[in-house]
């Protein structure tokens, strides 16, 4: 028998009221909610998302769930592991923060600048020093990186420090016209201070960019990055000066060597520097022979067995410093009537005819005769 079962209205709104409240009450929303934030553990191989993307998550969580400061503190302490975790967990201890003061718009800030940084730092420095489109790169792209580059940009000017102060308020509660005007001019001015700091960031070689990184980068001035520019640049010139000076100082010692050399050794020298320019020159006109026509065979044949010629017969000149003739042979010599010397400096007279023997003794006899009247060899 069917019975007829009647529904109180107003017990049913009741009813689903106090079904809204229970959920209100209980994690199950929570935990859908903290399902779309992944988890971070400040490592990049266990990473899914970098620090900057995690932050964006966390950011639009707080926004599309209506949470306070304090829930996305919490919300954003569930998700971090490993080293994120230990990270935390020290900051909030040295901090010494009390419940209330452990705020996600508090703990960003320090967030961001232990892991996220270097990211910032990448697409600051990466984008501006590639600002060109890209070959195959449509507009949109062209315009997404852009555009990206500038919140970047802006993002990191909001927690620059170096800025000009807020401008005095009038008794009223108002500011001045000239005082605004200034305030303006001044927060351009930081701005593009700011972005110069950037730029040259972004164009500095890579050490140096390297050096640029460890600095606090909420208070790095164009003038701080030029500095270690100049820095970095004079320490490289000083690590070459010392080669330079080892070679002028080797080229000085060579110098006093030579200057010092025994007058016995040095008799020798000439002709074996001699022998070894000889030696080259034979070299370099062999090898240009291989490298010449046909019809410049004849003409290297020639100088190749005049060459070997002076080779075999050994004899050297030590006045004229030529081959293939000794000094008693040269006629340079002769001509300059000078006599010959030995490798110790020592005159001697060389080998001479009867009748040159007896010119030379009437020449001798007389006092008023020109000493160089007494050379007259034998001319060959």
């Amino acid at each position: 028998m069917a019975q007829n079962v009647v529904i109180n209205p107003a017990a049913q709104q009741a009813a689903a009221q106090l079904a809204q409240q229970i959920l209100a009450n209980t994690n199950v929303t929570l935990k859908q909610e903290i399902v779309k934030i992944p988890e971070f553990f400040g490592e990049k191989l266990k990473d899914t998302v970098t620090a900057q993307e995690f932050m964006l998550r966390i950011d639009e969580c707080q926004v599309s769930n209506d949470w306070n400061d304090v829930t996305t503190f919490a919300n954003f302490r569930l998700c971090l592991r490993g080293e994120a975790e230990e990270w935390l967990s020290s900051t909030v201890r040295h901090l010494k923060l009390t419940p209330a003061q452990k705020t996600w718009t508090r703990i960003r800030p320090l967030f961001k600048r232990e892991f996220a940084t270097t990211s910032d730092d990448k697409l600051i420095v990466d984008g501006l020093a590639n600002l060109s489109h890209r070959h195959g790169e449509n507009p949109r792209k062209f315009f997404s990186r852009l555009e990206k580059l500038c919140n970047v940009l802006h993002e990191n000017f909001a927690s620059y420090r170096i800025k000009p102060t807020r401008p005095a308020q009038l008794p009223d509660g108002h500011y001045s016209e000239d005082a605004l005007t200034q305030y303006a001019n001044d927060s351009v001015e930081a701005y593009n201070q700011f972005l110069f700091t950037q730029i040259f960031k972004a164009a500095a070689p890579e050490n140096v960019r390297k050096l640029l990184s460890h600095k606090d980068q909420t208070r790095l001035t164009v003038d701080e990055a030029y500095q270690t520019f100049f820095t970095e640049h004079r320490v490289e010139q000083d690590k070459r000066q010392p080669t330079a000076l080892t070679v002028h100082a080797v080229e000085e010692q060579q110098v006093h060597e030579a200057t010092n050399v025994d007058p016995n050794v040095a008799a020798f020298q000439p002709q074996r520097q001699h022998q070894q320019q000889y030696r080259a020159n034979n070299r370099g006109n062999w090898t240009r022979g291989q490298n010449n026509n046909r019809g410049n065979n004849n003409n290297n044949k020639s100088s190749q067995s005049q060459g070997n010629n002076a080779s075999r017969n050994g004899k050297f000149c030590i006045y004229c410093k030529i081959l293939n003739h000794t000094q008693e042979e040269c006629r340079k010599r002769i001509n300059d009537k000078k006599p010959c010397v030995n490798g110790k400096g020592q005159l001697y007279w060389p080998k001479i005819n009867n009748i040159d023997t007896q010119n030379a003794q009437a020449a001798n006899s007389d006092p008023n005769s020109e000493v160089g009247s007494v050379f007259q060899f034998r001319a060959l």
